[in-house]
């Protein structure tokens, strides 16, 4: 990032960019800070263009591309998620790739991408006659950093011990978490302390917060708090289906966690080893003492057999959900 942000300060940009990975924050938020050094006020209009999706045209990008700016020094040409690094569209990749040789100087191409294949010739093309960057998801001191100077940008005050309620509640996308961050300040108002009742008042508590709390409700057997957890869920336009997928995913979670802690691992190790976050591995771990290993196979093997009948027709989602619940509380 700093390579990125030294071009944007000097204006020494660089001709092509990749930008992909995990924190779509990132990559849009660097995707336009590019864009917006390069090409100014006025100029955008006429000198940004935008290619989006799969079907894109790779030939109309680069008569785009070939375009002389108009009243501007740079042409930028954003390609979104247009799946050229990935196996598939090799004839397309290759066409890109053989025009990077001649870029015109006036023109900055911005690949943005999910997903690469690093053996992509484009990729390869890329690299060597730009920039390619990957933005992971950013760590948990980090994102509390970031979160913190958000909130100072808003001119808002908030405890350390609250922006870690806060991320914990809606999530570490950075997307999600910015856009509460910016209701917050305005609840507020500049200048007054966000507590955590205000966090609680204005913030959507996130999918994976309460299907923690709703795995943590079936682990202590109590069935009627995980029912309810569910019926807020659907309240909410939650699938049932998506509701299964993550009860799944958060089992596999515990259950990875006191596999590893079993064998000797510290917290701090298990989260290193598995790329979680470090409270996330400490609340499985909590909840992993309330199931055996054998129990928790057994409950992921249920959300299996909830989602087969769902699909054979055998319940509807709501029922197999339901009994999916129950089931793990016995």
């Amino acid at each position: 990032m700093k390579e990125i942000e030294a071009g944007i300060k000097t204006g020494n940009f660089k001709q092509v960019y990749l930008l992909y990975g995990e924190e779509r924050y990132l990559v849009r938020h660097y995707e336009k800070s590019i864009s917006n050094a390069a090409v100014a006020g006025d100029e955008a209009d006429m000198n940004i263009d935008v290619f989006e999706g799969k079907s894109v045209s790779v030939q109309k990008a680069i008569d785009a591309a070939m375009t002389t700016p108009y009243l501007a020094n740079y042409r930028v040409i954003i390609l979104r998620d247009t799946s050229l690094f990935e196996v598939g569209k090799k004839g397309e990749s290759e066409t890109m790739s053989a025009f990077l040789k001649h870029i015109p100087e006036s023109t900055i191409i911005i690949f943005v991408e999910t997903k690469i294949d690093k053996r992509n010739a484009l990729y390869k093309n890329v690299s060597k006659q730009g920039l390619a960057h990957e933005f992971t998801y950013i760590k948990e001191t980090d994102l509390r950093e970031w979160a913190n100077r958000h909130f100072k940008n808003y001119n808002s005050e908030i405890d350390a011990q609250d922006i870690y309620y806060l991320i914990r509640r809606v999530g570490c996308d950075m997307s999600a978490l910015a856009s509460e961050i910016q209701k917050l300040a305005l609840y507020k108002g500049a200048g007054n302390e966000i507590t955590r009742a205000d966090i609680d008042n204005v913030c959507k508590k996130s999918l994976e917060l309460s299907i923690f709390e709703l795995v943590g409700a079936a682990a202590n057997k109590n069935a009627g708090l995980a029912l309810d957890i569910f019926n807020n869920l659907l309240l909410m336009k939650e699938s049932p289906i998506m509701v299964i997928v993550m009860v799944a995913r958060q089992l596999r979670i515990v259950l990875q966690c006191k596999i590893l802690k079993e064998k000797g691992l510290s917290p701090q190790e298990i989260s290193t080893q598995t790329g979680l976050r470090s409270f996330i591995v400490s609340e499985a771990l909590t909840q992993s003492v309330s199931f055996s290993a054998e129990s928790l196979k057994g409950a992921i093997s249920k959300c299996l057999e909830a989602d087969l009948n769902i699909k054979t027709g055998k319940m509807t989602d709501t029922l197999a959900v339901e009994m999916l619940i129950l089931k793990i509380c016995l």
